[in-house]
């Protein structure tokens, strides 16, 4: 096998939905899965890029070299995967990215519960009146679900988003939804993303000025961008993704000829 024969995952998580959405095959799926495991492989030798051969790709999955070129160029032509010309190397973009990375850290982030032996340890409900089988009985099962069902509703507001300790975060992530309704990705990721665009436009605003923005002065100036994306035809597809935002702020000003965030 050859030297330069970078590690790959032992499987492919397919998520059909996605998969369906994107107009893939299985195996186009898979040599795209393949493709982004190692160019994200931190111990490769060319960071960003992978560098196996057709042949290896290949060889992963059990197809031959002609049939991946073929994938390979269907890849290229649905923008899910890109090519270095001189050197041939493959990378996926960011709509795979967006559409398969994301959906898979969201559900990987939904189904993240206690391991079968922290379930174990939980205690055994007992019933504290062991000669009654009132505690059998369907109407006192009723009662104990009413009680707790009143009991949650008391504790938790369901309808109101969790909270936060940065209010920064909190008040930009706010405003984005009043104007997206529905905001893309976990709430992880939305914070994470929003955290860097804050950060983004803090050096936006240092480079304009010269001089150190105050934390209002930040969140307004993030918030004016945010509308600006809003009402432009082209940046108003993606108003809830804040990862979006966050990559093309100099884009979405300069949609709307502003002159500088110093002014939001």
């Amino acid at each position: 096998m050859e030297n330069k024969k970078q590690e790959v995952s032992r499987y492919t998580t397919i998520i059909h939905k996605v998969r369906l959405s994107l107009g893939m095959t299985c195996n186009e799926y898979c040599v795209a899965d393949i493709i982004f495991a190692l160019s994200n492989n931190p111990d490769s030798k060319v960071s960003g890029w992978c560098f196996a051969s057709r042949e290896t790709i290949g060889e992963f999955i059990g197809i031959n070299e002609s049939t991946v070129r073929r994938i390979v160029e269907k890849l290229i032509e649905k923008k899910l995967v890109e090519k270095e010309e001189s050197l041939k190397y493959l990378r996926t973009t960011s709509l795979w990215y967006q559409s398969v990375v994301l959906e898979r850290l969201k559900m990987k982030n939904i189904s993240t519960c206690k391991t079968p032996d922290q379930r174990a340890k939980r205690p055994t409900p007992t019933c504290k009146t062991p000669a009654s089988e009132a505690c059998k009985t369907p109407d006192n099962k009723n009662n104990r679900y009413k009680n707790n069902k009143e009991e949650l509703s008391t504790n938790v507001d369901r309808g109101k988003p969790q909270s936060y300790g940065n209010n920064s975060i909190n008040e930009i992530l706010s405003y984005q939804k009043t104007l997206a309704k529905v905001l893309d990705g976990s709430v992880q990721h939305q914070r994470y993303s929003c955290n860097t665009f804050i950060k983004r436009v803090t050096n936006v605003i240092r480079e304009e000025t010269g001089g150190e923005p105050q934390k209002g002065e930040i969140v307004n100036a993030c918030k004016k961008i945010i509308e600006i994306a809003s009402q432009d035809k082209f940046h108003s597809k993606h108003i809830s993704k804040i990862k979006y935002i966050s990559d093309n702020i100099g884009a979405i000003l300069n949609s709307n000829k502003f002159v500088g965030l110093r002014e939001a």
